[in-house]
């Protein structure tokens, strides 16, 4: 931590000759380090204590002082998880949208929602959960394409929709 403080005092001084302020009421660090998580850490910036948090997020990347990603994770498919039931309102059995356009909907807000930052967070997809937690949101999709019910199986769901699971389209992104 010695370091750690040593190199923020020079940001600091670095900022003071070039004439920038840091907003340190918005500053918070994360520490990634294993050994670094004793209990008495502390960061000081311009004479001000910065908060030590156990996930910071980046550029709309959340990242857990674990670097597992479940958050992330997390708070994606649930910002789209809320977005199903509003469409799914207005693509109902009788009347709406067509499959077509519903896929389209589906290729332009609930593909790129996904799959944003997957070459940072990609390597996730190797825990069970939050492939599962990929999937169900996937599948939410799916079953509006093809205007399916919530026991259609996951495959049979993708495979009617003509859509590839959101786990191999991270797959696929995270590898290149």
């Amino acid at each position: 931590m010695r370091q750690a403080n040593e190199t923020m005092d020079k940001i600091c001084t670095w900022a003071f000759h070039r004439k920038i302020k840091f907003n340190t009421n918005k500053t918070q660090a994360c520490i990634f380090h294993s050994r670094a998580r004793m209990k008495g850490a502390r960061l000081i910036f311009d004479n001000i204590e910065i908060p030590i948090c156990n996930y910071i997020k980046v550029l709309g990347i959340t990242l857990d002082r674990d670097l597992t990603f479940i958050k992330h994770i997390n708070e994606t498919t649930n910002k789209l998880v809320n977005i199903i039931p509003r469409i799914k309102n207005c693509a109902n059995a009788n009347f709406g949208p067509s499959a077509q356009a519903l896929k389209l909907v589906y290729n332009s807000l609930a593909v790129p929602v996904l799959t944003f930052g997957c070459e940072i967070w990609g390597e996730a997809l190797a825990r069970k959960s939050c492939r599962d937690k990929l999937l169900k949101a996937h599948k939410g999709f799916s079953n509006i394409i093809t205007r399916g019910f919530k026991s259609t199986p996951y495959d049979t769901s993708f495979l009617l929709a003509r859509t590839l699971p959101i786990n191999l389209v991270v797959e696929a992104n995270w590898i290149c």
